[in-house]
């Protein structure tokens, strides 16, 4: 089996599925979601959210998780006799865990063990491109747009929609922020969200700005619109992302949630913008999160 740990919020756990999905169909074997162990101390108190898509994949029973496990960390006598016995079974598992956040060639070009665990981020494109249409094809969402959506998404069907994605105070949980969170990912500026703007403005005509965020106060007192646009306030998570994707056009901070629904996005015309620096650390390499037709700026 191929097994892929599950963490992080609902674009962290679509590139895991993505890398697992792909791997499940480049090597023919099944794929299985560890849909516990990621989520057993996450300070954002996220959880699994994969079910609000029509995807194909096992989850891992307590059992299988509690054996990939005691393999990573055995910590007394009778693990290690069990993972000894496994090994002179030959049923031991392999890790692979997540060496850089840019593309690594080799997790697809490597021999898979009858039982493999991945753990990573795998945020680029190159892990699943040459699946993207089964890809696509799985992450149909389960339900239908709601009722009380109907006439919104009829309205963003019919206008030349911008879905602008405004991430203004990442790192809010349960009224504490997460300090370290915060300063590694970055936040992206006002400036960047008017230049954002601008760009397309030029661009395109007859424009309507669907804007979907995290704190809307913040919205208010410092986006400024010289258009048509639409507040998405009051939606779920899975709301959110199924009226982003119909948008014709997606503008997105460092977020990837919003780079879903800019990949969902079936137009063959959009125009995608996202910042230049996915992380506030401009050391670290992000250079293969972008596809190539994306602006970055």
């Amino acid at each position: 089996m191929i097994a892929v740990k599950l963490f992080g919020g609902l674009g962290n756990q679509l590139f895991q599925y993505a890398l697992g999905r792909s791997l499940s169909i480049l090597h023919h074997q099944p794929l299985y979601l560890d849909t516990v162990s990621g989520f057993l101390d996450d300070f954002y108190q996220r959880n699994y959210q994969l079910n609000i898509f029509k995807i194909k994949a096992n989850t891992l029973n307590t059992k299988q998780i509690k054996y990939f496990q005691r393999h990573q960390s055995p910590l007394g006598r009778k693990d290690k006799v069990f993972n000894y016995l496994d090994s002179c079974l030959g049923k031991s598992p392999h890790f692979v865990h997540e060496k850089h956040y840019h593309f690594d060639p080799m997790i697809l070009s490597g021999k898979i063990n009858s039982n493999t665990y991945f753990s990573g981020y795998w945020q680029s494109e190159k892990y699943f491109d040459k699946v993207a249409k089964q890809i696509r094809e799985d992450l149909t969402f389960a339900q239908t747009i709601s009722e009380k959506n109907k006439l919104i998404a009829q309205k963003i069907q019919e206008s030349n929609a911008v879905c602008l994605h405004i991430r203004a105070l990442h790192g809010i949980s349960a009224g504490q922020k997460n300090n370290e969170g915060i300063k590694f990912h970055g936040m992206m500026t006002n400036h960047y969200y008017q230049e954002i703007i601008n760009y397309i403005a030029e661009r395109q005509e007859n424009l309507h700005f669907f804007v979907f965020a995290d704190n809307f106060d913040w919205v208010r007192e410092n986006l400024q619109l010289e258009f048509p646009f639409t507040l998405m306030e009051g939606n779920t998570t899975e709301e959110d992302l199924q009226l982003m994707s119909l948008c014709k056009h997606q503008l997105i901070p460092n977020s990837t949630f919003s780079w879903w629904a800019a990949w969902l996005n079936t137009n063959p015309h959009k125009i995608v913008v996202a910042p230049n620096d996915w992380f506030a650390d401009k050391t670290v390499n992000t250079q293969d999160i972008y596809p190539l037709s994306w602006i970055r700026m």
